[in-house]
């Protein structure tokens, strides 16, 4: 069934606003999407320079659901996605995909035909009530309008969205609202128009990462035998990888690109540490962790610290997204369920069958 008269927004164009908007696209609505950032991503994202690529947020991903293992199939075909198979410290049994050639593809591919408008950081939703709307033939057609006045709430006659962006601009005339960030950015903008969703968010706790991401051009650490290990029982770090060892990515003879990452524990304790005394500690703790004696060459250096990386696995969460009915207001996301990025394309997922559902 088509939904040609429902204006969606989407706050977020991360992996499940991304899926969001596209199955609600795929639907017949007409969806707008937000971002604060230069393109879509979230934390599927790739730090690239002149000589190499990082993939600084989500490393890999994998899939479980008859849903995802169609998606990954489907973007598999078309180059989108290729399997990783790293030298890794511990393998485990499951099959590691990454994005090609960088992990935002993903991401992109699924909002290729959506009205993305990227640097536009939304900072106030508010309901417009019925009477303020424009008459015919001043911006909203009049299908849309049946639309909207047919959506009346009969508490707060809400039938339709404004958002307004931290520069000034206003985006209007949305029958359904979806907001798809971190709990910790979605409050502010929920709080004033639906309390009952504030317990929830409020109770989820994001972690921090801080993330290092270096390149080497010696003999020692070119020649490691070891491309991937998720770090076990560590006081500093969590996972590491050879970044060039991924399908797809950029590569230079003698010259290895790593991603390192930090435990929330470390990184919550040196969360306002200046970047350049993240890069030393991180890196020496990992030149330690691999054996090498002397700290090698290092051609570049970045650090980025995320403080919304990964839910706290308690308390355990059975809502893969939230619904305000009366609103035609949604929340999704993975922090709501499990910080994987299937778990992200699962939230969109049944965020946008839950409003469908609805029309």
């Amino acid at each position: 069934m088509a939904h040609r008269n429902n204006r969606i927004a989407v706050v977020g164009a991360g992996m499940a606003g991304a899926a969001c908007a596209h199955h609600l696209a795929q639907a017949g609505c007409t969806v707008t999407l937000f971002d604060k950032a230069r393109g879509a991503s979230g934390r599927v994202s790739t730090r690239r320079t002149d000589t190499a690529h990082y993939d600084h947020g989500a490393q890999y991903f994998t899939a479980q659901s008859a849903a995802f293992i169609t998606q990954v199939s489907d973007w598999q075909q078309r180059g989108v996605v290729a399997q990783w198979q790293p030298r890794v410290v511990k393998p485990d049994s499951q099959q590691w995909f990454v994005g090609t050639p960088d992990m935002p593809s993903i991401v992109k591919d699924l909002v290729k035909n959506i009205d993305l408008h990227v640097n536009t950081r939304i900072e106030r939703i508010e309901p417009v009530p019925y009477r303020d709307q424009p008459e015919k033939g001043e911006g909203v057609t009049s299908a849309s309008q049946q639309s909207l006045q047919a959506r009346h709430d009969g508490v707060t006659n809400l039938i339709s969205w404004q958002l307004t962006s931290d520069k000034g601009e206003v985006f209007a005339d949305f029958t359904d609202l979806i907001i798809a960030v971190p709990p910790a950015q979605a409050l502010p903008l929920i709080q004033p128009v639906a309390s009952s969703m504030v317990g929830l968010l409020s109770s989820i706790d994001m972690l921090p990462c801080w993330t290092v991401m270096l390149s080497t051009t010696d003999p020692v650490t070119t020649a490691l035998l070891f491309e991937a290990e998720r770090v076990v029982d560590h006081p500093t770090l969590v996972w590491w990888a050879r970044n060039d060892s991924k399908p797809g990515r950029v590569q230079h003879a003698g010259q290895a690109d790593w991603v390192i990452q930090a435990t929330a524990d470390w990184t919550q304790t040196h969360l306002n540490t200046d970047p350049a005394d993240v890069i030393r500690l991180i890196s020496d703790a990992f030149w330690r962790h691999i054996g090498v004696q002397t700290a090698p060459l290092v051609q570049q250096a970045m650090a980025h610290r995320w403080l919304y990386s990964r839910r706290q696995l308690e308390p355990l969460s059975t809502q893969s997204s939230l619904w305000a009915a009366n609103l035609h207001l949604g929340v999704c996301g993975d922090g709501l369920i499990h910080s994987r990025v299937e778990s992200a394309y699962a939230s969109g997922l049944h965020m946008a069958q839950t409003l469908l559902d609805e029309l």
